[in-house]
């Protein structure tokens, strides 16, 4: 799940930019809290057809201390009333928890929230640790995958990284699948999650289905 930014007049801003300002300006607990309701009626949508589907919401780091943020956290676990929500954190974020960050990581978790680790660029991090915290999932670029990882003793190359990931227990979600050439590359290490242009185009969730939580049903 990815998110848009619009003015008054209804014309998309630059999302990074967006980002950035929000980031300047402390409103990315905010930003985030927005999201996760939205989330949360998508999963129950999909639960409720009978889709085993997860939705992965990327948040910041820097939310999970703000208390309002992690009241609309609560707020969206219940509202999803079992469904498969997952909040997606970058590399670069977890590098920076502290045991706060930790500590309330392992409270989502008991409530049952799920999570991921994306924007991955290296190695070098104990992804059997985080798979022990509640993480299910890593995502990386197919450029990324395709070049191989470095770690402390070298690169890694790219079947290497899928069964290191493997090991540990994570699904790997490849990004940026362009083509057919480079899924047939993706697809011959093993890779069984894809993102990407290859298979469509990003589409918007029907305002009705955001609109409350009884359209999900």
């Amino acid at each position: 799940m990815s998110v848009r930014f619009k003015d008054a007049t209804g014309v998309e801003l630059p999302h990074d930019q967006v980002l950035a300002a929000a980031r300047d300006a402390g409103l990315l607990p905010r930003v985030d809290a927005a999201v996760l309701p939205r989330a949360a009626r998508i999963a129950q949508h999909f639960q409720l057809r009978g889709r085993d589907t997860e939705i992965l919401a990327h948040v910041h780091g820097v939310s999970l201390p703000d208390q309002d943020f992690r009241a609309e956290v609560t707020a969206a676990t219940i509202a999803a009333d079992g469904a498969a929500l997952v909040l997606s954190f970058a590399q670069s974020d977890l590098r920076g928890f502290g045991p706060i960050h930790w500590d309330i990581l392992s409270t989502m978790a008991d409530m049952g929230l799920r999570f991921a680790i994306e924007s991955v660029t290296d190695l070098d991090m104990d992804f059997d640790a985080l798979k022990s915290r509640g993480f299910e999932f890593v995502k990386l670029d197919t450029g990324v995958l395709l070049e191989g990882l470095p770690a402390l003793d070298g690169i890694v190359a790219s079947a290497d990284v899928c069964r290191h990931f493997a090991t540990a227990g994570l699904a790997l979600i490849v990004n940026h699948v362009d083509d057919e050439q480079a899924l047939a590359r993706i697809l011959g290490f093993g890779v069984l999650f894809g993102q990407g242009a290859l298979f469509g185009n990003k589409r918007a969730v029907r305002s009705d289905l955001l609109s409350s939580p009884a359209a999900a049903a």
